[in-house]
């Protein structure tokens, strides 16, 4: 495998199985991977165990309980969800073997894990605002992280020496071009920009496209400089047609967001040299003066946005 100069800060999830999948497909090993693995309240019953030991029953209990939806939908939907992986994966401009790989059964992290040969490091902390995190990364200097989930990470680890957190977020971000002569980073890039929870939904409903950005994170929700923006047609899916509103939307968030990060994070590497270091891409700042920071899309706004991934006016 071919060795990238980029950590992954782990956190059980989607994101992070589409990302270690398209990874292994392609032959790719990073750098070093950091598994944040919470107790989930168990502290002070596990305190009296041996370290090896907590780590094993904290992995266990995430491992269970981070994609029991997931796992529910693909045995509820055991002949839609690898359908909708392929025409997903298509619509981003995903590789087939990367596609091919990410229809297999969901693996488990452990499984995941063992594919690659680079270290591994267990941080026992509940999420990134624990303090064990801040103590962890403050001790020993990562290199840059590419972050696997939605959390908002606190501004004293962001301010850490060095530290630099890659964030692919699904939406296009306000750019200032620092230079007239520099390269568009987007070219479509005009408003509304799209900050904050729900992003593909939002794109498809505002934009009638999926946006994807990537970012350094700074403190603020999804602020920092931006070394990637790009936007995709959205897939077409006809499978979703006949499915509750409410089974539509964990479907898309489960196998069709992550593939258009996936497609960032590839386009990120194959763009970028051979042992470059990932914390030194180029970047534009951010607008902050413009763009809307949205939540997660009511039931109401969703009964107008799911439609358009499936409806025979999506003509993307």
């Amino acid at each position: 495998m071919k060795s990238l100069n980029l950590d992954i800060l782990a956190v059980d999830g989607l994101m992070l199985r589409a990302y270690l999948s398209a990874l292994d497909a392609l032959g790719y090993t990073p750098h070093r991977i950091y598994h944040v693995v919470p107790e989930g309240g168990n502290g002070a019953l596990l305190s009296v165990l041996p370290f090896f030991l907590r780590v094993g029953f904290a992995k266990m209990k995430r491992n269970l309980t981070s994609t029991s939806w997931v796992r529910e939908l693909t045995f509820k939907y055991s002949g839609i969800w690898k359908d909708l992986v392929q025409v997903a994966g298509a619509a981003a401009g995903l590789p087939p073997v990367v596609i091919d790989n990410l229809k297999k059964d969901i693996p488990g992290v452990r499984s995941l894990f063992s594919r690659f040969s680079c270290p591994k490091v267990t941080i026992i902390a509940d999420n990134l605002k624990d303090p064990r995190c801040l103590e962890y990364f403050a001790a020993n200097s990562p290199r840059a992280l590419l972050s696997t989930s939605d959390e908002l990470a606190p501004r004293s680890l962001l301010e850490l020496h060095g530290f630099r957190l890659l964030l692919f977020h699904p939406g296009v971000l306000p750019v200032i071009q620092t230079s007239p002569d520099a390269e568009p980073l987007c070219r479509t890039a005009e408003e509304p920009y799209i900050r904050g929870s729900d992003g593909l939904l939002w794109s498809a409903l505002l934009r009638g496209k999926a946006g994807l950005s990537g970012i350094y994170l700074a403190p603020g929700l999804d602020e920092g400089d931006v070394f990637y923006c790009r936007e995709f047609p959205l897939p077409k899916l006809p499978q979703l047609a006949k499915i509750s509103p409410v089974d539509q939307y964990y479907l898309i968030r489960a196998f069709v967001a992550p593939l258009f990060r996936v497609k960032g994070l590839i386009d990120t590497i194959i763009s970028t040299p051979d042992k470059a270091d990932f914390s030194c891409l180029p970047a534009f700042p951010q607008d902050l003066e413009k763009g809307v920071t949205y939540t997660l899309m009511s039931p109401r706004l969703r009964e107008r946005a799911l439609p358009l991934f499936y409806s025979q006016n999506n003509n993307q």
